[in-house]
């Protein structure tokens, strides 16, 4: 899918971590300046690796690990141990190289790549291994949080591949309800901030392909096709995430004016497509069910602290139980969201409230529950000054071409372009 740019993300992981070394340990890897996705996914490839050479020791049998408290004393002992391991070059070049493959399949197509992590070898599991495999997500938390709490919920031992395909669409459809078109286009950031390993830009660009294989996961092929069709049109094999947008807003501009047939297509396509599976037999029955709870977990636990984040190991501590990772500026917004939940996604809202604010507040919901866990912190800079950027032949070349040699105009534009603080006011200003 992404060979080229694959390749040239193993090499800038190899070369910042282990360069020319001939080993490297776990706690220098979770150090290092690389994506949170890859430090999530080695560690739970680690801990994996020393609980099955744990489970295999006789004595460690005689231990009864259905007992209450032992499975988070076993969690609390792997993170403590894995925080040491120490790699070989191959073998951790090896692993970096499956944590870039997961990463880049999970964001691009989490559903496909979900159940391929859960049913690698057989069509039933136990639920303690599935809820150990969510270790290696860290983007698009929800999936977690959700699965975790639906299957305690039903009090299930195992988990067929069925279930838990029924059970992630679900979620993912809920995702998509709480979601206008142009959120839905900001769902893709993570795939820009992994291939650009950088906390992207909007005018960076990307290939298309992942973008396209996004929305048809999610079933959003009506989606998918309309921006295959427009960068055709466009000629274009990258699409920025500004782009992207761009384009979602002119369909939702085109589907408020009910001015294209294709976009009623669209709306009746998303609205009905994942219903179609849900309306037959038992299948009605359950697919309700599982709506009930993931609803309920939203409302009520949506934004509980995860489990399955990346361990902050740096600077160690004596205390095991220490190393587990803080909660760094995520209380204050969890609150938040919280206190909103009901009113936002509930069947009734207070009278007092427009519709206008309803949308906002579950964009806002929508969001954290999309984002929760995954962002470093981090604080925006000021945007810069316009008139710093664009240098003295820019300058006059605009004012020439675009303002026609209206200087005064020109000053004007750029003033008010300078108080927009954010790229859709640029946008709507611009436009």
């Amino acid at each position: 899918m992404l060979e080229r740019e694959t390749e040239i993300i193993i090499q800038i992981l190899t070369e910042s971590t282990i360069a020319d070394r001939e080993s490297i340990t776990l706690n220098e890897i979770l150090a290092a300046n690389i994506p949170k996705a890859v430090k999530a996914y080695i560690q739970a490839d680690v801990r994996n690796l020393l609980n099955e050479e744990i489970t295999k020791s006789p004595k460690f049998s005689r231990v009864n690990r259905t007992a209450p408290g032992i499975s988070q004393l076993e969690r609390t002992l792997l993170r403590s141990l894995a925080v040491e391991y120490t790699f070989s070059r191959d073998e951790y070049i090896a692993t970096t190289e499956n944590a870039v493959h997961f990463v880049e399949n999970f964001l691009c197509r989490p559903q496909w790549t979900l159940n391929q992590l859960m049913f690698e070898r057989q069509d039933c599991i136990p639920v303690g291994e599935l809820l150990s495999k969510l270790d290696y997500l860290s983007e698009y938390s929800y999936f977690g949080r959700l699965i975790e709490a639906y299957v305690r919920q039903k009090g299930w031992l195992e988990v067929t591949t069925e279930d838990f395909r029924r059970l992630i669409g679900r979620i993912d459809e809920e995702v998509i309800r709480q979601h206008n078109a142009s959120q839905l286009a900001l769902l893709t950031k993570p795939i820009y901030d992994f291939l650009l390993l950088s906390d992207a830009p909007m005018n960076r660009a990307i290939p298309l392909s992942p973008i396209l294989i996004f929305f048809a996961d999610k079933n959003l092929t009506p989606y998918k096709n309309y921006i295959e069709r427009v960068c055709h049109i466009r000629s274009r094999s990258e699409i920025s995430l500004a782009e992207l947008i761009g384009i979602m807003e002119d369909l939702m501009q085109m589907e408020a004016q009910v001015s294209a047939p294709e976009v009623s297509e669209v709306t009746s396509s998303i609205q009905t497509e994942p219903a179609a599976e849900a309306n037959s037999g038992d299948t009605a029955n359950e697919t309700s069910e599982m709506t009930e709870v993931v609803t309920s977990e939203v409302d009520q636990q949506a934004m509980a602290s995860p489990q399955n984040d990346v361990d902050n190991v740096v600077p160690r501590t004596d205390d095991p139980a220490q190393k587990d990772e803080p909660q760094v500026e995520e209380s204050s917004s969890q609150e938040s969201v919280e206190d909103n939940l009901e009113e936002a996604i509930g069947d009734e809202r207070p009278a007092s409230q427009t519709e206008s604010e309803a949308d906002a507040a579950r964009r806002n919901i929508a969001l954290s529950l999309t984002y929760a866990g995954m962002a470093e912190t981090h604080r925006a800079e000021p945007l810069p000054d316009i008139n710093d950027i664009i240098n003295g032949d820019q300058r006059e070349k605009f004012i020439k071409k675009l303002f026609m040699k209206d200087e005064a105009y020109y000053g004007v534009f750029i003033i008010t372009l300078n108080k927009t603080q954010t790229w859709q006011q640029a946008t709507v200003y611009l436009d």
